[in-house]
């Protein structure tokens, strides 16, 4: 199928009409997570809808120590093995990752409440990552480094199998998996890599020939369990600027003159956070733009965000900032509550599609 004539479709109501109520006066307060101790910095690289938060504390020698968060408890760490990251945690609590085991040899993982499940290389020999959860604890990510990587899937405890590739296939890394096991990554062709889908029936779509021409490099970063896909290229001149895509609408892109964007992460009531080379946090709804999120944060609060990594339904968004001088995660909590999908079905928007939960 052509998809190229439905890019300038007007938008469906669902998504945008939900996120421009949803992010209506929003403020945020700054949670203050904590790093483990003798650690010297973190990460917050993921929240679910459970409000639970994970990411790894770092040593001045650059060991990691993967993390989680839960409210009313507060920072610990995922014991069992030394030099661990945790990228993602699902609605069933189970986390995925990276660590090394007692040899040394780097595998991906999924974890819940002590029980380690390790996620094997294709080939069962080379190194692997795992990066993306879903609610059915199907995860994604890649085995291999550099030019050998190749995008890999997993379902719980079995070995890792291929994501479908280019022809002729070459590097490729998956980010994320959403519940209908549509993954996203990026995958090189011609030396080029490519923003690409990793459809459920084993095809590809490349996402590259959205993006304007003489872009450098694409990859996509999440999807919602809508479909919502966001990601970021590099222009001809070597900048990054983001993007969302679906099928219906096509290409939208996001961008500020003047400096590089990442975009990150997308909720499934249609929040896209992400960061910018000026080192500030940023927030997308249909309501405000593109907005720093640090000029949405309750005053006088001593933070600079720097990063936003992911964001869950209820609009709690997490990552990086600077506080004390020290490089440690955040969480942003919304001042006011997010209104949810269910709430807005009530309104008559139409946004049927959006009841299903997004799998962080």
């Amino acid at each position: 199928m052509n998809f190229s004539t439905r890019l300038h479709a007007l938008a469906p109501l669902s998504l945008f009409a939900l996120a421009s109520i949803a992010s209506a006066d929003i403020q945020y307060e700054i949670i203050q997570m904590g790093i483990l101790p003798g650690y010297g910095g973190g990460y917050a690289t993921a929240i679910n809808n459970n409000n639970r938060v994970v990411g790894f504390s770092q040593s001045v020698d650059s060991s990691t120590k993967a993390t989680q968060w839960i409210e009313g408890f507060g920072l610990s760490s995922i014991t069992g093995y030394q030099n661990t990251r945790a990228y993602d945690i699902n609605d069933n609590n189970m986390v995925a990752g990276y660590m090394e085991d007692e040899q040394g040899f780097e595998r991906g993982f999924s974890w819940i409440n002590g029980g380690w499940f390790h996620n094997n290389s294709i080939d069962q020999t080379s190194g692997a990552l795992t990066r993306g959860i879903n609610n059915l604890n199907q995860s994604v990510g890649f085995s291999g480094w550099g030019a050998n990587s190749r995008a890999t899937g997993w379902l719980l405890g079995s070995p890792g199998f291929a994501l479908p590739n280019q022809n002729p296939p070459g590097q490729s890394y998956a980010f994320d998996i959403n519940d209908s096991g549509e993954s996203v990554g990026r995958t090189r062709l011609n030396g080029i890599d490519h923003a690409t889908i990793f459809h459920n029936n084993n095809t590809i779509f490349d996402l590259h020939s959205f993006v304007p021409q003489g872009a450098k490099f694409s990859q996509a970063t999440c999807i919602n369990n809508a479909g919502w896909i966001v990601g970021d290229y590099l222009d001809e001149n070597f900048r990054s600027r983001g993007f969302y895509f679906n099928f219906e609408i096509g290409m939208q892109f996001l961008e500020t003159p003047g400096f590089n964007l990442n975009l990150n992460a997308i909720s499934d009531t249609g929040i896209i956070v992400g960061s910018s080379n000026e080192s500030r946090a940023m927030v997308w709804t249909t309501e405000t733009g593109l907005i720093d999120l640090n000029t949405l944060v309750v005053p006088n609060s001593g933070w600079t965000l720097i990063e936003a990594q992911d964001v869950n339904d209820a609009g709690w968004i997490v990552g990086r900032g600077l506080y004390n001088g020290i490089y440690q995660p955040y969480i942003a909590k919304p001042t006011d509550a997010v209104p949810e999908p269910a709430t807005i079905i009530a309104l008559g928007l139409g946004v049927a599609a959006l009841v299903k939960r997004r799998k962080r």
